[in-house]
């Protein structure tokens, strides 16, 4: 038996998330101090870490990721939740 999931991706094609950011990135109140453009810092920094928790006591999968450009360089943030849906097959008896 397999479990199958679907979700959803939100994808951020600012200048990404430093690594020296990432620890703390889904601390409550946390505002990602250091990013490339602060022009519109309107957020209270509880958006990620209130999606973290939900997510985890749901069980589904959270995760973010680069977005890479071809030449290699990030071309910003990609958050992945996974909903998984159960298990899928037959069982035996």
């Amino acid at each position: 038996m397999t479990e199958t999931a679907t979700g959803f991706r939100v994808e951020d094609t600012g200048g990404g998330i430093a690594p020296e950011k990432r620890e703390g990135l889904f601390d409550d109140f946390g505002k990602g101090e250091g990013r490339v453009n602060l022009s519109r810092d309107v957020g209270h920094g509880i958006g990620l870490h209130l999606v973290r928790r939900f997510a985890d006591r749901c069980g589904w999968g959270f995760r973010f990721e680069d977005i890479p450009t071809p030449e290699g360089a990030v071309a910003g943030t990609r958050f992945v939740v996974e909903l998984v849906r159960g298990e899928t097959g037959s069982k035996e008896a």
